[in-house]
């Protein structure tokens, strides 16, 4: 019993740790030099039969491979079995200097590329489309790097550098240490990657050939085989840390391409199919593709551990994470579950994935609009995630977070108010103070503030969104244009309506120049500003704004959408102000007509619409009096 391996700090052998076989009533334990002994005198195992682990405990350590549990290995008392534990205090330490490097690096690339851009404009050497367009497209990827710079940090944080390789030993400490570019020099040290998987996978298919000639040269193929696959996994080791190397630069279709080709190499390597769907989900969007690789773990995640074992889980999760991504929640909650199920029953609740799995349980029910059991599963994850990482883990501050939304959405604002803060205190202990999700939580904390009409308060925390997101990505950034309109809605709110739209116009502006005109963005921005001139009884000018946010909205989206029918409808409220009680009547019913193909005869959109044709109705009658 031995701890992972780590540059400057060595092996170290674990005391005090409990294993338990399956079938066997007393568990062992490992001495001072991490030894231990199983006792199966009392079954009928024999010699060389086979016996499963049911489970390995130490405080303040976890397995470094989950697959040591429920895995088959051979009795043998000259053969010992080496468990490997992970120091989680120790692993959370490495975990965070990783990331901190990563991201810093990540926003120095991300400064570099604006400031060139920024330069070819000025120049003309491209114009301003061009300009918007590259532009969107550095954000997106510096975005997405950001979310999943905590997961690359966990797998190097992970690495035991006992059983890796001098190369990817020397390839892993120099992206830990951010010196991407020795690592990238070190790995093209070994030649062409491509060819090397081609080489593999050729004399893989040798060595099958081979097996198959018959039993006298079965040995010799399978020591061919287990050196092919020692090789294997060293080479898609290089590969991901070229992957890495690229997603670093932004560089998303080259850094495709090695987590394809690693998926190529061995495609029954769960681990591997599993990355490279999560890599093209997250950040091509390809989620047709993403879901051909997670299908392929399942299969794989099933016949190699059986279906109750956190593999097989993780992979129901992702697909159900992916169904979520796209709309389809009903079937997400199905895989969800299923991926529950899967769970071993030894991890009991208290493990991350179970907690995670939750977690994605509640999400969903969020956007279904089934808020009680929404809060339900993730108060479940919240108290797991206490039971693992303690109170002050960035995960805890993700619980809070998402209960707060939904607290919110429930109306209860006090609850949802010192979820949000907690949240916030947790990321601040966590990340600093100059981190994309401080300002996300500050925008959170000011939105509920805004519904319990504290609007000094909600003013107060989306301002200071508003200044840490120009601070980290300057004025012209899609989180900054949000923030201008959030602080629209409270003037709003208050009624100081050229406040309102005097911020609103600086969304627009922002959003226009990043985005195009042809976004849902910038029609709900011109639909807030046309409503805010309503407001103003300046109606001509309203119209205006209103006219352009529907036809937007039409472009965008089919006719029977929600949004189409919000212009419609305030286009007729403009008409009823303005005392054209024809017009006012036409656009409102065309709005109804929709809403009643979106939602239920209940829906406050159906019953306030109803209500308006009626006034309207009623003036009519009464001009038609006259």
């Amino acid at each position: 019993m031995r701890t992972i391996e780590r540059p400057g700090r060595g092996v170290k052998y674990v005391d005090g740790a409990t294993i338990r076989a399956q079938g066997l009533f007393n568990a062992a334990v490992s001495d001072a030099g991490g030894a231990f002994a199983l006792d199966f005198g009392s079954t009928d195992i024999r010699e060389g039969e086979a016996f499963r682990l049911s489970r390995v405990n130490k405080s303040g350590y976890e397995l470094s491979d989950k697959g040591v549990i429920g895995k088959e290995y051979p009795l043998s008392v000259s053969v010992p079995l080496e468990i490997v534990l992970i120091n989680i205090a120790e692993r959370e330490a490495d975990k965070q200097r990783i990331a901190d490097k990563a991201y810093a690096r990540a926003e120095q690339t991300y400064k570099t590329k604006l400031a060139d851009l920024e330069r070819q404009l000025s120049d003309k050497s491209i114009d301003a489309e061009t300009y918007r367009t590259q532009l969107r497209d550095l954000q997106d990827k510096f975005d997405k790097y950001e979310k999943l710079i905590d997961a690359m940090a966990e797998r190097y944080a992970s690495t035991d550098y006992a059983h890796i390789d001098s190369l990817n030993a020397r390839v892993n400490i120099a992206i830990e240490n951010g010196e991407l570019e020795l690592a990238d020099s070190l790995i093209r040290s070994v030649g062409s990657l491509e060819a090397l998987v081609s080489q593999n996978m050729e004399a893989m298919r040798r060595a099958d050939a081979q097996e198959e000639i018959g039993r006298a040269i079965v040995a010799n193929a399978k020591q061919d085989k287990d050196s092919i696959a020692a090789d294997r996994q060293r080479l898609g080791d290089l590969l991901y840390s070229k992957a890495q190397i690229h997603l670093a630069a932004f560089e998303n279709d080259s850094t495709a391409h090695y987590y394809r080709l690693r998926a190529e190499l061995d495609s029954t390597n769960v681990e591997w199919q599993y990355d490279a769907g999560v890599f093209l989900s997250d950040y091509l969007a390809d989620n047709n593709s993403a879901m051909g690789y997670y299908r392929l773990a399942l299969k794989h995640a099933l016949e190699q551990y059986g279906k109750n074992s956190e593999q097989v889980a993780l992979c129901y999760n992702i697909i159900g994470k992916t169904y979520s991504t796209q709309g389809e929640y009903d079937n997400a909650l199905e895989y969800y579950k299923q991926a529950l199920e899967s769970m071993p029953i030894i991890f009991e609740e208290a493990h991350p994935t179970v907690a995670t799995i939750y977690n994605n349980i509640g999400n969903a029910y969020t956007q279904l609009g089934l808020y009680k059991q929404a809060l339900e599963n993730l108060v479940k994850s919240l108290y797991i995630r206490f039971a693992i990482f303690g109170e002050e883990d960035f995960a805890i501050a993700l619980s809070y977070n998402n209960i707060g939304v939904v607290c919110e959405l429930l109306g209860d604002y006090d609850m949802a108010l010192n979820s949000q803060k907690e949240a916030l205190r947790i990321k601040l202990n966590c990340l600093g103070q100059k981190h994309p999700s401080i300002a996300i939580s500050y925008n959170n904390i000011g939105t509920v503030y805004s519904h319990k009409k504290d609007y000094d308060m909600a003013l107060e925390y989306v301002t200071k969104s508003l200044k840490l997101d120009q601070e980290l990505f300057g004025e012209l950034h899609p989180e900054v244009a949000a923030s201008y309109h959030n602080i629209g809605s409270i003037y709003d709110d208050l009624k100081n309506y050229n406040q309102a739209i005097e911020c609103y116009k600086k969304s627009l502006e922002i959003n226009t120049f990043i985005l195009g005109e042809n976004h849902p963005d910038i029609a709900t921005t011109n639909n807030n500003i046309g409503c805010a001139y309503i407001n103003m009884r300046n109606y001509d000018t309203a119209l205006e704004y209103l006219t352009t946010s529907l036809k937007i909205s039409r472009n965008i989206f089919e006719e029977q959408h929600p949004d189409v029918a919000r212009d419609f409808n305030n286009i007729g409220t403009v008409y009823y102000y303005k005392g054209n009680y024809e017009k006012a009547l036409e656009y409102c019913e065309k709005a109804l007509e929709i809403n009643l193909s979106i939602f239920d005869g209940e829906h406050p959109r159906i019953l306030g619409g109803r209500k308006t044709i009626e006034k309207i109705k009623q003036k009519i009658r009464e001009a038609d009096g006259k």
